[in-house]
């Protein structure tokens, strides 16, 4: 879409306002929480996340050569989709980072890429598959480069902020006890709110 004037970008955004107070009000006449959860991973713990989903990007992208040789949709077998589900907390996780991360957008790809593989049914061709598939690959591809954690923590332009970041990010990595608690944590906040997102998803 291209805007010719400022006063049309604010009418466009007038009337998405409009719409999210009519979401709110029948989610709210139907006793559903108004909003969605808050955000609540922080940076250094998303990005080891992101980073354990690895394993499910070279496979994607190996299967997806092999649907594009075949010009078909390949069947997975029930321990493959097993496999893929068991990162499927990981990715949703890293989608609730904090701050303005580029980091959510690499959790939402795996997201996509996981419900696409695990859920081959809904799709009535290849191409159609193929064409998901690739929109989310190319969020973790990146234009010129795989991503690197320092130009995908914007949330503050500060080099105090990424320096924090960093910081413990390593410390993570090197006490995985400490690694494991702050997980530990993580997955029980989120279970805590999974009744509530299923309003939002369903």
């Amino acid at each position: 879409m291209r805007y010719d004037s400022i006063e049309e970008i604010k009418r466009d955004i007038a009337k998405l306002d409009e719409q999210l107070e009519q979401v709110r009000a029948e989610r709210a006449a139907k006793g559903l929480p108004v909003e969605y959860p808050a955000d609540f991973v922080p940076p250094a713990i998303a990005w080891h996340l992101y980073e354990r989903c690895e394993p499910v990007y070279q496979f994607t992208i190996k299967y997806a050569n092999l649907c594009n040789r075949a010009n078909e949709i390949i069947e997975l077998s029930d321990d493959q989709v097993e496999w893929l589900l068991s990162f499927e907390r990981y990715a949703e996780l890293t989608s609730f980072v904090t701050g303005r991360s580029g980091i959510k957008i690499l959790g939402s790809a795996y997201r996509g890429i996981i419900g696409a593989l695990t859920n081959l049914s809904k799709y009535e061709s290849v191409i159609e598959l193929l064409r998901g598939l690739q929109i989310n690959l190319s969020f973790i591809t990146g234009d010129f480069s795989r991503p690197r954690l320092n130009s995908y923590i914007w949330g503050d332009d500060s080099e105090e902020y990424r320096s924090k970041v960093h910081r413990e990010y390593k410390r993570l990595k090197e006490d995985e006890q400490a690694f494991d608690a702050e997980l530990k944590r993580l997955n029980e906040h989120y279970e805590s709110i999974e009744g509530e997102l299923a309003t939002w998803r369903n």
